[in-house]
């Protein structure tokens, strides 16, 4: 027998067609033959929002961005302390750090033996009320005659974006009390000394502002320095306590970080 013959067919399959063998025949790879489907051209209206929707993405990165960047590099140097031996005075002069969302302050004694801010200032302070509270600000933002709420956004921008005027607000408080925004600190009688003389520092003059009113009880004087994103009330408030020996973060830029360091 011939080697053809020897040869096993399947003869329930037609002639010509080889025998199965188990394996199933590869899938046509039609990606790759006919390569990627057409996709129908977009309208001018899905154009268009394709464009607005990315302008909003960089937007936002571009304003989120900053804003990340300058809330860490505040929260870094808040968090990095100078005068880190400061204790508190067992028998000095107990003053008040206030540090609000929009407005900070030094509230002092109005009397003492190193300091009498009544006599400097040309204050006749009633009988009802026991202490100064002296703050740093833009001058704009100062202004008494409107309220906080009523500030215009391009007010804000400016002061913040830009380097503008400052004034020193003062106004007659009674003594206030320690709370999530008013903070305690005893210092020694040198400290406070030298903490009045940087204040002393901040005035451009002891002449107050006649055109600037910033409430009923306070008065507007110009001050030294420029307000900015990097230099704020809080800021002010920082390099104050820096200059009177109290424990306090190297930059602070941003609300409340004053009182960081300070012993509870």
């Amino acid at each position: 027998m011939s080697d053809f013959e020897s040869q096993s067919f399947d003869r329930s399959l037609p002639l010509g067609q080889p025998a199965r063998t188990g394996r199933r025949p590869a899938a046509i790879d039609w990606d790759r033959i006919n390569g990627p489907p057409v996709v129908p051209p977009k309208g001018w209206g899905e154009r268009i929002g394709a464009v607005v929707i990315k302008l909003l993405k960089w937007a936002v990165l571009l304003v989120l961005g900053p804003l990340v960047c300058y809330a860490v590099a505040g929260g870094v140097g808040a968090w990095l302390p100078v005068n880190e031996g400061f204790k508190l005075a067992a028998d000095g002069v107990e003053i008040f750090i206030y540090s609000g969302n929009t407005q900070c302050d030094l509230i002092l004694p109005i009397k003492t033996a190193e300091k009498d801010w009544s006599h400097q200032l040309d204050m006749k302070p009633d009988r009802s009320v026991s202490h100064i509270a002296i703050g740093w600000a833009d001058r704009a933002l100062c202004n008494g005659s409107k309220a906080q709420h009523d500030l215009e956004i391009e007010t804000v921008i400016k002061a913040m974006l830009f380097p503008t005027d400052a004034v020193m607000h003062v106004r007659c408080v009674s003594k206030p009390y320690t709370s999530a925004q008013t903070m305690g600190v005893k210092i020694s009688p040198q400290q406070y000394q030298q903490l009045c003389e940087y204040i002393e520092g901040s005035f451009d003059s002891d002449s107050p502002l006649a055109s600037v009113s910033h409430d009923d009880h306070g008065q507007i004087f110009p001050a030294t320095g420029k307000h900015h994103l990097f230099n704020t009330c809080n800021n002010w408030i920082g390099e104050a306590m820096k200059a009177g020996g109290i424990k306090v973060g190297r930059f602070t830029p941003l609300p409340k970080t004053v009182f960081w360091h300070l012993p509870n």
